[in-house]
């Protein structure tokens, strides 16, 4: 109910009194929530495998690193002064990252393929890596490059 609908059984004076309210789109909680959502969605994208050269023409067109940084950008515009020193931290690592992100397409990209990216993924991503400092705290002790999934299960 909007404060311009009349209200049954209240006087005129008390429908004047009640304030408008405030657009769930326009609050700040909301905006905060969706640019928080964008980067995760940017996150969990590059973490994909890539299936087809979608998110490479994403990559190389410069969207990626725009998108990441309209959201960065909005979400501190959002935060204001709630963050605090930690959240503005967190937000100029994040620049940061996206700043590494856009040299590193910017100097080997035009070089990359589908197939180039997907050997990657596979690589850094696969259950079968038999490196002497594993990036994944399951590997660590396996006596056997296939023990994994029994430590996992």
């Amino acid at each position: 109910m909007t404060s311009q609908q009349p209200m049954q059984g209240v006087s005129a004076s008390a429908t004047a009194t009640l304030p408008s309210p405030v657009s769930i789109k326009d609050s700040p909680a909301v905006e905060r929530a969706l640019n928080r959502s964008k980067i995760y969605l940017l996150v969990s994208w590059s973490l994909l495998y890539p299936e087809d050269e979608e998110f490479l023409d994403y990559l190389r067109c410069g969207e990626f690193v725009e998108d990441g940084r309209a959201a960065l950008d909005a979400l501190e515009v959002a935060l204001g002064t709630e963050g605090g020193e930690r959240a503005r931290k967190k937000l100029t690592s994040l620049r940061t990252q996206l700043a590494l992100v856009e040299n590193l397409i910017a100097s080997e990209c035009v070089n990359w393929q589908l197939s180039d990216l997907q050997s990657e993924h596979r690589r850094v991503f696969s259950n079968v890596i038999t490196l002497d400092c594993p990036p994944y705290e399951t590997l660590f002790g396996n006596d056997h490059v296939f023990a994994q999934s029994h430590v996992m299960g």
